[in-house]
């Protein structure tokens, strides 16, 4: 499972999200099962890592991603850097993306991420099978002659 994110031709991809301008950065988490307390869930991951007496909450906002599914957008500033949290919730599972900046350089860019993030849809596939017929999927059967591999008809 992933988080499918179209990024613009001028962002350069990182193994875990993009660098949308210089000192601007996208991160984008793992899936995970939620919680089922979602807003300790928004809690952790915007008080991470620093003095919660120190954040401050530029603004909170629900709503959906252009695909409808549930998406919480949340804006703080800590120390002159801000943050954008968007915290998606695909049926039993939730993901987190964070964009984070220095504020005059983030200010310039947010709304471009913010409709970024918005328009992202989840890849709900795995790479694992989920059958056994995906395991042997591609492969030829064997060939013989009618009738030889096929199973008895018995009669009780």
């Amino acid at each position: 499972m992933k988080l499918v994110v179209e990024m613009p031709a001028a962002w350069a991809a990182t193994s875990d999200g993009a660098t949308v301008a210089p000192g601007v950065s996208l991160r984008i988490g793992r899936f995970a099962q939620l919680p089922l307390n979602l807003e300790a869930w928004r809690d952790a991951w915007v008080f991470a890592g620093v003095d919660r007496r120190q954040v401050r909450v530029v603004g909170a906002l629900d709503r959906t991603t252009d695909g409808g599914w549930p998406l919480g957008l949340v804006v703080t500033e800590v120390a002159g850097r801000r943050r954008l949290h968007a915290f998606y919730r695909f049926l039993v599972y939730g993901v987190v993306a964070v964009v984070e900046g220095e504020a005059s350089v983030f200010d310039a860019v947010m709304d471009e991420a913010r409709n970024v993030l918005v328009n992202a849809r989840p890849n709900l596939g795995t790479e694992r099978p989920r059958a056994v017929r995906e395991v042997w999927a591609g492969f030829d059967a064997p060939s013989s002659a009618p009738g030889e591999n096929e199973p008895p008809i018995s009669v009780f």
